[in-house]
């Protein structure tokens, strides 16, 4: 039984869903994603194995035991919701953002279980036993997203593209504690919006929307001239952090993977679309932007 699987039986006993990703490889020298995209791929070791991705983790055992003996390397993925992630980007500013929130927040430091990534930092919790949406505080922090529930955070010990595997720092995943108070407040019940309130969406039509506008970002991309490719792919990240910020939708994976991809035909090197998403996305996320047929609510897919 390898260690991955352990990990995942473990993660299972105490409840917390768990699904297998695509893991690390090494060639020639360089570590990469073992999907078909190999070292070009924007979320490597991060994107799930399982067809209905997130939707699909369990605590079953049977099914946990056949997946790691299928995929015996697959990195272990912890789905969030009945826990709550805060997933910390330096290369965003996300260690200026807690180093900010351990000084108003000290409950932080002590109350989460805290796990080292290869270049951050997973901080979990339980969490609240309401309907709630992140605080303005813990929102406008640069650098630090919230999985919530939708969503999944990488888990040890898997390994990071960086060659160095996630690693517990202080373990108590077994008396997880409630996410600080202040890092929360309770989302609009349905019957307290006004009637001009956006209307209830299915996934279905979410994603369909999502999806045509994806593919006229991903058109703009790939026929953009030598020359503006950069600013081009720029505005783009820009333009969907914005809507993600807008919209409140933890979709910075789904659109990454597509513009990453429209960037690579269009002819731009892995390095500069790393760091054109990064820089774009951060800045529109800090400029939210309606877009039209979207709802105004908290959604992950």
């Amino acid at each position: 039984m390898s260690g991955l699987m352990i990990a995942a039986l473990k993660y299972s006993s105490l409840g917390w869903p768990v699904l297998p990703t695509f893991s690390i490889s090494r060639s020639d020298g360089e570590f990469h994603c073992d999907c078909h995209l190999g070292k070009d791929c924007p979320s490597a070791g991060k994107h799930p194995r399982l067809i209905k991705g997130v939707k699909g983790a369990t605590v079953e055992e049977s099914k946990i035991r056949n997946w790691w003996n299928i995929w015996p390397q697959a990195n272990v993925a912890v789905a969030t919701g009945d826990i709550v992630c805060l997933d910390v980007d330096p290369r965003n500013g996300g260690d200026a953002s807690l180093r900010r929130l351990f000084q108003k927040v000290p409950t932080i430091r002590t109350r989460s279980h805290v796990v080292a990534s290869g270049t951050g930092v997973h901080l979990y919790f339980k969490k609240p036993d309401v309907k709630w949406r992140p605080s303005h505080l813990l929102s406008e922090q640069k650098g630090i997203d919230v999985r919530a529930k939708g969503h999944y955070c990488i888990a040890a010990p898997s390994l990071h593209i960086s060659g160095r595997r996630y690693q517990v720092v202080k373990d108590r995943s077994s008396d997880l504690q409630p996410l600080p108070r202040s890092l929360w407040i309770p989302a609009q019940s349905k019957k307290s919006r006004t009637s001009d309130a956006p209307m209830e969406f299915n996934d279905a039509l979410l994603l369909k929307i999502l999806n045509v506008e994806l593919t006229r970002s991903e058109r703009r991309i790939k026929t953009a001239v030598r020359g503006d490719r950069n600013n081009r792919l720029n505005l783009e990240c820009f333009l969907w952090g914005g809507r993600s910020s807008h919209h409140q939708l933890d979709i910075k994976n789904l659109v990454q993977h597509r513009l990453s991809a429209a960037a690579k035909k269009a002819g731009l090197s892995k390095s500069e679309i790393e760091l054109t998403f990064n820089s774009g996305w951060t800045a529109g996320h800090s400029h939210p932007t309606n877009l039209a047929g979207l709802p105004n609510g908290n959604k992950s897919l």
